[in-house]
């Protein structure tokens, strides 16, 4: 993780030096796999004119169902195409293509499954004793697809609306954003 975050920087800095758009923001979304809302944080650099490339780092609320506390979280390095509309400049529209990392997490005390069986968020919670087991985690790549559209509120201030889906093995999930970015 802080080898991510130095090459992050390293990047952030090397295209401000060369004049290249960079965007910070920050989202709320909803995942259908989980069944809750969550927070993140994004970054784009513009690599051409209409080319970017955006990193996110979603955390998701905890989920208590059926007395579990299920965390999750992704993060997410996605390519846009960039397309400005001739007859609205404010509004650009943009496909989503990129990959996810996944974490999923949940408690012992709340299940009483083997890292083989089902993930998190598609269980139910079983009760026992349960003192001697250790939570259940799932780490999983994947890819995400989309469509995205962004608009210019005022000066670098824009608003925008990404709608994907998160191909994920045995946790599939669309997960609609929206979020406020400040291009630089």
């Amino acid at each position: 993780m802080k080898k991510l975050l130095v090459a992050l920087v390293a990047t952030v800095i090397s295209a401000t030096a060369e004049g290249r758009e960079l965007g910070i923001g920050v989202n709320a979304l909803y995942g259908t796999e989980i069944h809750n809302a969550g927070f993140g944080v994004k970054a784009t650099l513009g690599l051409t004119g209409k080319l970017r490339l955006e990193a996110s780092y979603d955390n998701y609320l905890k989920k208590k169902k059926d007395a579990s506390d299920t965390k999750m979280f992704d993060a997410n390095l996605n390519l846009h195409y960039v397309f400005s509309l001739p007859l609205v400049k404010k509004l650009k529209v943009y496909p989503i293509v990129g990959v996810t990392y996944t974490n999923w997490k949940i408690p012992a005390k709340a299940s009483e499954v083997s890292e083989e069986e089902e993930m998190p968020g598609t269980r139910s919670a079983t009760s026992g004793a349960l003192d001697n087991l250790k939570d259940v985690k799932h780490n999983y790549v994947g890819a995400n697809i989309g469509v995205g559209a962004q608009y210019k509120i005022a000066g670098p201030l824009w608003v925008n609306l990404d709608l994907k889906y998160q191909i994920i093995k045995k946790n599939s999930q669309f997960v609609p954003g929206i979020g406020l970015m400040l291009r630089i």
